[in-house]
């Protein structure tokens, strides 16, 4: 926060906040096999987020510094994919 000379409070843009910082770990597997001699199959496992719980990220802030609204961080997910080529 920063009082201005007429009395009003502003920005402090020389003082800004920060918040938590952000790192994820992804995972991935794949095999591949030819099924005949026109026919490949590939499946993949892929894992998002493989280290994270639960957890909420400030989003803004007030003008005193204190959380204005938070967020959902980001979730675990996974996804299984086959792929046919011929």
């Amino acid at each position: 926060m920063k009082k201005n000379t007429d009395g009003s409070i502003g920005f402090d843009i020389d003082n800004p906040y920060y918040g938590p910082t952000s790192d994820h770990v992804d995972f991935w597997m794949g095999y591949e096999r030819k099924l005949t001699s026109k026919l490949d199959w590939r499946v993949q496992l892929n894992l998002r987020n493989a280290f994270d719980s639960n957890y909420l990220v400030p989003l803004s802030t007030q003008y005193d510094g204190t959380v204005a609204a938070w967020g959902i961080g980001a979730v675990r997910t996974w996804m299984l994919t086959n792929t046919f080529s011929f």
